[in-house]
């Protein structure tokens, strides 16, 4: 797939959007393209809370075992006798 040039004169964000759709972009980015700015924006938003709330749970995920392990630890320490 040939990409073309940037026609001379004109600024390159606005070469841009004439591109066709670049197959690096992830798909929830990439189907936004040839949308007005304001439904762009809003999808470009939720894709962006989507991706931090999916972050925020393998974090939670992550400390409740850390916290698991924690607990596990202070329990058999607790059991064991002072050496």
């Amino acid at each position: 797939m040939r990409i073309p040039l940037p026609e001379p004169g004109l600024p390159l964000a606005r070469t841009a959007l004439r591109l066709p759709l670049c197959p690096m972009l992830p798909p929830v980015f990439a189907a936004c393209l040839g949308q007005d700015w304001p439904n762009r924006d809003r999808h470009y938003k939720q894709a962006k809370l989507h991706m931090l709330k999916s972050w925020r749970d393998s974090l939670e995920r992550k400390l409740a075992a850390v916290n698991s392990v924690i607990g596990k630890l202070e329990e058999q320490l607790n059991r064991e006798p002072a050496a």
